[in-house]
Parts: C-alpha cells; structure tokens; sequence
C-alpha cells in the first residue's frame, strides 16, 4: 500500500510508474492504460474464520421454511462449486441441528428420571412400566394439536412434549393407587380395574381439562413462540386422559392376571424408554482440519490438563511460601474443668478483733481458691527476623519450581502438537493409501478379466489366472491393512483431542506453507533461549543453589519478636486480662553433622543439576543438525516425488490416447492409474514428512506452540 501522501487522490494512482520488463523503461500508468473509479464492497465476512458468503431467504406468510428447503435443497446440491468451497445450511435447520440432540437427551434424561422415581414409590418394576406407557398415548394427541392449529414442531413444541411427558404420568398413578387400594380392600382384579376407571374419571377430567383451558389462550394468541408449546400441552393432555382411562386399566390386568407373557411389555417399553434415553448415543462425523485439530487438543487434551493444574499447584505454592514474610496471628483457647481445687483455712481471730463483736472471723473458714473451671485464650502476633533469610530461599525455590512447571507445561504443548501433526497426517497418508490399494485393486480385477478371456481362447495358460488372481489377493490384504491403519489412527487421534473414541472425522487439505523456514543457526539460537526442556534444567540449578543457600541458613539461630495477649477466668489471684511481649530465641546448638551433611547433599545436587542443564544443551545442538539436515534431505525428496508424478501423470495421459486408438488394454490402463495414485501417495507423503520435519525442529526449538495460532471452534 502506497504512502498516505501517494494515495490522496485518484489521480495519484494515474500518474504511479511502471517499468518494462523488455526495455527497463519507466513511463506513468497513464500513458498505457485508462482508468477509472468503480465502487463496491469492500468489507470481509468470515464465520469462524472462514470466508462467507450468507445468502438469505424469506418464506411467504403460512409456509414453513422447511418445506422450501425441501424443494430447493436438490438444485443446491447439483451446483459445482469450484475446490476449496462449500455450501452449508443456517437459519432453523442450523438451529434444529445444534438443538435437538440435546433436547433428545433432554427427554431421555427426564423418561428415566420419572422411571426411577416411580419404581423406589412402587418398589416393582410392572407398575412402573405401566405407568410408562401411558406417555405415547400423548404423542398422538400433541401431532393433532400441531396440526389442527397449523403450528410446526419448533424448539418451544419439543419443550411442550417434555413437559407433557411428565405430566401425562400423573393419571395412570391415580389409576393405579386406586386399583392397588381396592386390591387391598379385597375387591378382584377386574372390578379394582373398573371401578378405577369409574370413581377417577371425574377428578382426572377436571385436572386435566384446567390444564389444556389454562394454556388456551396462548393457543388463540398466535404466537411462533408459545403457540406450538400450548398447543402439544393443550390436546395432548386431553388425548392422553380418554386413552388413559381406557388403555391403563386393562394393560394393568393384562400384567397382574399373567395372561399374556409379561417379559414382551417390559421389554418394549424399556427398549422404548432407553431407545429416548440414548438418543444421542451415535456416532458424529466431524469435520476437523488441522488448525482445529491442534485447538482441540489445547483445550482438552487429559496431559495437558495435568500440566497446567501443576503450574497451579507451583503457584499457590509460591503465594503460601511468601506469605511467610509477614507476621502471623494466632490464637489458642482452651476450657477445662477441675476435679479438684485448692482450699484456702482462715483461722478463727486471723484477721484481728472487732471492737465490741469479738475475732474476726469468728470461727475457722475453708472457701475455693478461685473457680472449678478454668478458661485461657491466648492471642499471639508474631514476627520472624532471622528466619527471613530462610524464607527469603524459599521464595526463590518456589520461584525455581513455578519456571521448571511452566517449562514443563511448554514441553507438553509442543508434544502434543507434535503428535496432532504426526496422526493427522499419518490418517491423510493411510486415506491416500486406501485410494491408491483400491486403484491397485481395480487393475487387478481388470487384469484377472482379461486373463480369463485369454484363457478361454487358448491365448494364455492356466497359470497366468494363477498369478492374477494371486496379485488381486495381495491387493485386497493391503486395502484391509488401509482401512485398519485408518480405524487406529483415527481412534488414537479421538483419544488424543479428548474427543469420543466412535467420532468420525472429515480431515481437511493440509496446508503446505505453515511453519517460517529458519537457517540452521537461527533455529538453534531458538533452541538455546527458548527450549522447555532446557528452561526446566536451568530452573532447576536456579533451584539447587537457592537450595544449598537455604541449607546453610539452618546454621543461624531464629529470633522471633512476639506480641500476646492472655485472657484467663478461673486461675485465682491473676487478672483476666495479660499482656506478654518480647524475644524468642531458638537454637540448635549440637546436631552431630545433621547441617552440614544437608549442605553437602545440597551441593551435590546443584553439581548434577549443572551438569544435567551441559548434556541437554549438548543434545539440543544434535538434534538440532539431524533434524535440519532431514529437512534438506526431504526437500529434495519432495522435487524427485513432483517429477515422478509429472511423468506418471503423463504416461496417464498417453495410455488414455492408446486406450482410445485401441492400442492397449483396459488392465494395462488401470495399471496406469494406479501408478498416478501411487505416484500422488508418495507426493504427499514427501510433503507431509516435509512438514513433519519442520513441526519437529520448531518443537525443539520451543517455538512450535508459538508458532501455531489458536483455532476456531471446529465445524460438526
């Protein structure tokens, strides 16, 4: 883009220079061209990060956006669309997609909620699942509702068939506890049945009739929101109350008389009920490229996770180990009862005579010293002086262990990347393997085709059948070996995204331009400031000689400034209240080497360390030179695999001009498709193990999470 003085005015652009690539001569645009303004839009849609193009429509009033799509939906999906576009449906079928299969859970969920606590109110398994059956008794009442009020089966109607569900319940409960009362009162099982259907039928008609009137006026409001849901509730309840009455009783007999086996029932009805309750038990198809591959993994992958609650953990840590710095108040209460107390005797005349009354006391006296219980809370403000200089190393180990976490933390990310990279393009080379073993395939049964013809005309022996057919055995082994290799990878590539083992993925192209290309010193430059696993070895001689320092502060004395205060009720002759302040001083005089054998322990440690941080500096500078002189080695692998499938892509082209002119065979054609599908497999795999090359040496250099920008959502 042009200088904002360049750029000003239009004419600017007219009178911008251009040079011949023949003469070198520069001459303005103007003398070669005329041009003129034109506007248009300029601005860039994107939905998660992905360039759109939203095309909207509008259905007439009392039509359904469905029934639109339906006709639409087959000339949509004739359109080509050129590579790298797609169409994809939004609106209601987007927000029926996202919303049902959690709404079907929903149901689920609820269904076997009302089963459970039906069968601990029950304690049986028939009376549950008879009360179970009532709720499809509703389903018909709810599609009449919908279509009688020319309502479509929206989120709010699904919200409405919940609903139903548990209310619906509540008839075939008061049916049932009435025939389990007249049981009781020794009525036979029929007449418990009709009289059920009899004394209930008023009370379930009025409960159920002020529920559907309740809900008539959002009926008659018309509304697209409430509308559906009232209409489900409505004539659902009212459907389910005439079946309820009659279907309930019966099948109650049906069960209790044994009359027809009872295991067909439970079965159908529990088939029924987990047949809702797993309504979002299959299997989805994602579609997934490799930036959101890697996103997955970041976000839910189970190592990565533990790596990150350690950095936690390392830095609650450091927040406790500081907090030591500061003066620390405590309190201790303790409240005790005495079984025995000290008496005080005041002799008779102990305390002089009284003019005129005699000696005081007048007799010999015994009274309690003090209380029979004795309470003492001690408060105490404390401040460390000397131990500063300990808690001063600890607070640098601290620090030492949060750097050596992160470090770690780091190392994960770029291993787990690393192996999203490995297993997504592992499963785009077993895809391309599985195309080329059918291709390879495919001319094995073209080739056993005609060596059968030839057989058949005496042109060819036995054997060449032989042979054939042995070729296409070993075809069909490596396209099974195909679609294993597909089945593990995917699963391991599942497991390692934290995703469902059964997920299916739709890998995208890979793109062959992802990583900066370095030169040699620039990547181990990289490696020395920014590798994780040197990190974590350097923070560890940090910590090591933070450690042999706090090992020799066990050598100084700790002196504690203290400030308590004493409150005491019981303890005869003291006041309630005490305050106590001064100097504490504690000190190991004699430890028979205890200290300095820490100290020596310490050292060797920090050596190790030290010597540990040489070795991984050392081996990151190997791995450095072995990985990028793979790089040069696969770069040139990448222009022999190009010019191979050039040629191979050319022998295609002239075996189809033969094939036309009659001069070869339909086997000796395939053969040669085969070869291109070959060809191509071994470009891509030159490609991929390029790009696998360069994601391991920007793991070692520590900057391949860096280098990877954060992902969108992905797209199921």
């Amino acid at each position: 883009r042009l200088d904002q003085e360049s750029r000003s005015s239009f004419d600017d652009m007219r009178n911008a220079y251009v040079t011949s690539q023949i003469t070198h001569a520069s001459v303005p645009l103007r003398s070669i061209a005329t041009l003129a303004p034109e506007w248009q839009t300029s601005r860039i849609v994107r939905r998660n990060g992905v360039r759109t193009l939203t095309v909207r429509g509008f259905v007439a009033p009392g039509h359904y956006g469905s029934e639109l799509l339906k006709k639409v939906a087959p000339q949509v999906e004739n359109l080509q669309l050129p590579p790298g576009y797609r169409i994809a449906y939004g609106g209601e079928k987007f927000n029926q997609h996202e919303t049902l299969p959690q709404m079907v859970g929903a149901l689920g969920v609820s269904l076997i909620a009302i089963f459970l606590i039906l069968l601990i109110q029950f304690k049986n398994i028939s009376e549950p699942l008879i009360v179970m059956a009532s709720i499809p008794l509703a389903l018909l009442g709810a599609i009449f509702g919908l279509l009688i009020t020319n309502n479509p089966f929206g989120f709010t109607a699904f919200m409405g068939l919940i609903s139903l569900c548990g209310i619906v319940v509540r008839n075939a409960i008061i049916l049932i506890d009435y025939i389990n009362e007249k049981l009781t009162e020794g009525h036979t099982l029929e007449q418990a049945a009709m009289e059920a259907g009899e004394r209930r039928l008023r009370p379930i008609f009025l409960t159920t009739m002020a529920a559907a009137v309740g809900v008539t006026p959002m009926i008659l409001s018309g509304s697209s929101l409430w509308s559906p849901l009232a209409s489900v509730i409505a004539v659902g309840l009212i459907f389910s109350m005439f079946f309820t009455l009659l279907v309930v009783p019966v099948l109650y007999v049906i069960v209790k008389s044994r009359l027809r086996k009872p295991s067909v029932i439970i079965t159908a009805v529990l088939a029924f009920v987990l047949c809702l309750g797993s309504g979002q038990s299959s299997a989805e198809t994602l579609n997934l490229t490799l930036s959101d591959a890697v996103g997955l993994a970041m976000t839910q992958n189970s190592g990565l996770k533990i790596s990150r609650k350690k950095v936690e953990e390392t830095q609650q840590k450091l927040i406790s180990t500081q907090a030591d710095y500061y003066p620390h108040l405590s309190n201790s209460t303790k409240y005790s009862s005495l079984s025995d107390s000290s008496l005080v005797t005041i002799p008779a005349g102990a305390l002089g005579t009284i003019p005129g009354l005699g000696e005081f006391p007048s007799q010999t006296t015994t009274f309690d010293q003090g209380s029979s219980t004795l309470l003492i809370s001690s408060t105490t403000l404390s401040q460390p002086v000397t131990q500063l200089f300990k808690i001063n190393a600890a607070d640098h180990i601290a620090q030492s262990e949060q750097k050596i976490a992160e470090a770690d933390e780091r190392k994960t990310q770029d291993e787990v990347i690393l192996a999203v990279h490995q297993f997504y393009y592992g499963l785009r080379i077993a895809q391309k393997q599985k195309e080329a073993a059918q291709a390879t395939l495919l001319a094995a049964q073209e080739s056993l085709r005609e060596s059968e013809e030839g057989v058949l005309s005496g042109n060819l022996l036995d054997v060449a059948v032989t042979g054939t057919r042995v070729n296409l055995l070993q075809n069909k082994q490596l396209l099974l070996s195909a679609d294993i290799q597909i089945s593990d990878l995917t699963s391991e590539l599942n497991d390692l995204l934290g995703l469902p083992l059964d997920t299916q993925l739709n890998l995208s192209e890979v793109s062959l331009s992802e990583f900066p290309v370095l030169s040699r010193d620039q990547y181990l430059n990289e490696a020395l400031t920014h590798n994780p696993e040197l990190q974590a070895a350097k923070g560890a001689i940090e910590k090591t000689r933070h450690a042999v320092s706090a090992a020799r502060d066990e050598y100084i004395p700790d002196i504690t400034l203290f400030a308590q205060h004493i409150y005491q009720d019981g303890a005869p002759f003291l006041t309630h209240n005490i305050g106590i302040f001064g100097a504490q001083l504690t000190w190991d005089l004699i430890d028979w080497g205890k200290r300095g054998g820490v100290v020596g322990q310490r050292q060797a440690q920090r050596a190790q360390a030290e010597e540990n941080g040489k070795r991984i500096e050392q081996r990151i500078t190997v791995e450095i030179d072995k990985a990028y002189r793979k790089l040069e080695r696969l770069e040139m692998m990448i222009a022999v695999a190009r010019e191979a499938l050039t040629l191979r892509r050319e022998n295609l082209r002239l075996s189809e001009n033969q094939l036309l002119a009659g001069t070869t065979t339909e086997a000796k054609h395939a053969e040669v498709s085969a070869a291109v599908k070959k060809a191509e497999l071994d470009e891509l795999q030159a490609c991929l193990s390029y790009q696998l090359g360069q994601a391991e040496i920007n793991r070692i250099a520590g900057s391949l999470t860096s280098a990877f920008s954060p992902p969108q959502k992905p797209e199921q």
